[in-house]
């Protein structure tokens, strides 16, 4: 009886919630006129801009106790609260160490282990997190990491792309009690991982099967004026253009442009740059920000062919969905012309769910794989993700369901994809 009493509920509060937002989509995505009035100029004023500490940030935690046991976390609060006690140590003496502390780097014990989703410049993460910079030789300029290393025995932080070929270290001279005491004493639930020398893609295997909990939202169709308010430098004197029905078009005067499908929900911003910054990762960062909280969380995720992209984050795992749902496309060219994509539709509310999957262990899920005639040396990365699926019930709900990605010959596909690509059943 109380399960159906919950279904209820929880269908109820579905209905309620969608008839809301869908009321707001049809005041707010069309426009009346083919010229579009600024008339609200405070609606910029109140838009909540991210730190840009807030989107380049390490994503998972790996805590070394001893050689055969790592621990790992992506618990985002948990991640986040690490990361600012890291970033008020003080560093010193940098330089780029040897081969030999290179090969027994990752044999220490008793240190942990942040990784960004993708490498990004030391100097670009020294400056956003305020870190001394001092006398950094000239090779260090172009260093780029992604795994961000505090040894606890050895007082000293490591900077380490991804297969460790180059690792630059820095001494720490403050006391690290607090940060060891925060990572072997917190209540977080971790898990067990391997890191072998012989992991694919240079990433750490889940041991153990993974449960994790499956997610229901209310999707949101944000209003074109979150978009041209966030994209346009010129968004006072915008227009619509005749295109296919019921498409939404925007141009002005300086050559900006802004197309959303009517069918998919993609969206589409042409235009120059707004203001030219030292790396194309700050370059990027300036429409995050202004899109504020709009779209959810958005980190930074990996650089693919020039491109920046950036993907919603729910409880630590990226999500994957069709036509760039759950994800913003930064395409810079010629240090001057910008084209962005995202979509429309952005998750917004939670609904309570009970209802979780299983993962196999990592090893166990790409044994799978091989076995369909899958080649090991294309898998370039390994990511549990969470995957957009359409709920069954109504379209103003989407299901978020975990899923094993893989990065297989410089694109990602999750494993039922690449499962049936191999001729295996979904």
């Amino acid at each position: 009886m109380s399960k159906i009493i919950g279904r209820v509920i929880k269908v109820s509060l579905m209905v309620l919630i969608a008839t809301s937002l869908l009321l707001s989509w049809k005041i707010w995505t069309k426009p009346t006129s083919r010229s579009i009035e600024n008339s609200d100029k405070k609606t910029s004023d109140i838009v909540q801009k991210k730190p840009i500490t807030d989107v380049y940030t390490p994503t998972k935690l790996f805590y070394h106790q001893e050689k055969e046991n790592i621990l790992y976390t992506n618990r985002e609060s948990f991640v986040m609260d690490v990361q600012q006690q890291i970033v008020k140590l003080d560093i010193q003496n940098g330089e780029f160490i040897s081969t030999k502390e290179r090969n027994e780097l990752m044999d220490q014990e008793d240190f942990i282990d942040l990784s960004n989703p993708y490498e990004i410049p030391l100097t670009f993460y020294l400056k956003m997190n305020h870190l001394n910079q001092d006398k950094l030789p000239h090779q260090a300029e172009q260093f780029k990491f992604n795994h961000l290393i505090v040894s606890f025995q050895k007082n000293r932080m490591y900077f380490s792309n991804r297969d460790q070929s180059q690792v630059f270290a820095f001494d720490i001279s403050s006391n690290l009690d607090t940060v060891k005491q925060t990572v072997k004493h917190s209540d977080v639930d971790y898990f067990r991982v391997t890191n072998n020398k012989e992991n694919l893609g240079n990433v750490y295997y889940m041991a153990e099967e993974t449960e994790l909990q499956i997610y229901s939202y209310i999707v949101q169709t944000q209003s074109l004026t979150v978009f041209s308010r966030a994209f346009f430098s010129q968004s006072d004197d915008l227009f619509t253009n005749e295109g296919a029905k019921d498409d939404v078009n925007l141009s002005n005067s300086e050559g900006e442009s802004l197309n959303i499908d009517s069918k998919t929900g993609e969206v589409n911003y042409y235009g120059k740059l707004k203001q030219k910054s030292s790396t194309v990762f700050e370059d990027s960062f300036q429409y995050i920000q202004n899109l504020g909280t709009a779209l959810g969380t958005f980190k930074f995720f990996n650089v693919d062919d020039s491109k920046i992209i950036y993907r919603n984050y729910v409880e630590g795992f990226p999500v994957f969905g069709p036509n760039r749902k759950g994800e913003i496309d930064v395409l810079i060219r010629n240090e001057q012309n910008v084209h962005l994509a995202t979509n429309q539709e952005t998750i917004q509310i939670p609904i309570p769910s009970k209802e979780t999957k299983i993962l196999p262990p990592t090893q166990t899920m790409l044994d799978e794989l091989f076995a369909l005639s899958a080649d090991p040396e294309k898998v370039q990365d390994i990511q549990i993700a969470y995957e957009w699926q359409a709920n069954s019930e109504t379209k103003q709900v989407v299901d978020l369901v975990p899923q094993w990605y893989i990065r297989y010959n410089r694109e990602w596909h999750s494993f039922d994809e690449l499962k049936k690509q191999f001729g295996g059943e979904r």
